[in-house]
């Protein structure tokens, strides 16, 4: 009974490690960013980030912003909570820029998005902008520069 409990235990163990060396990892301007994974942040109203901006939301999930509450970010072996210094941004026409500052002790982001899909004009109900732009990341002594694809809405 003991050894199957201790193997039983061996299993789960071995599980809950291989489940964290699964998230992918990339290096972002010598910044180790990973992947979002469903457990990291909440599913609702708020802003997705991606990269590469190119891919659009096929791209690496890097930025959860969820609406009134803090965005999350995976990197340098951790989950970061960002505070937000405005509201999620949402625009009425192409072109828009919004500011975006995101921070915690140990990492900001920021940057000018500009917006590239709005809702069409007496569309009654859409709630969705979507944003390109140059994000600058800081954690100690590394300054990453990369561009994102955001999808921000409900």
């Amino acid at each position: 009974m003991l050894t199957f409990f201790t193997v039983a235990l061996w299993g789960f163990a071995a599980n809950a490690i291989a489940g964290d060396q699964s998230r992918k990892i990339q290096s972002l301007g010598g910044l180790e960013v990973g992947e979002l994974r469903a457990g990291d942040y909440e599913a609702g109203c708020g802003c997705g980030f991606y990269y590469p901006a190119e891919k659009k939301g096929a791209g690496s999930f890097i930025i959860s912003w969820e609406l009134g509450g803090p965005a999350v970010m995976f990197t340098r072996g951790n989950l970061h909570k960002l505070q937000p210094a405005a509201d999620i941004p949402y625009a009425s026409a192409l072109g828009e820029k919004q500011q975006v500052s995101l921070s915690s002790q140990q990492l900001s982001v920021a940057g000018t998005l500009t917006s590239v899909w709005v809702c069409p004009k007496d569309s009654e109900g859409c709630e969705v902008s979507e944003f390109t732009g140059p994000l600058t990341i800081e954690a100690g002594t590394i300054k990453s520069k990369i561009a994102v694809w955001v999808s921000c809405g409900c």
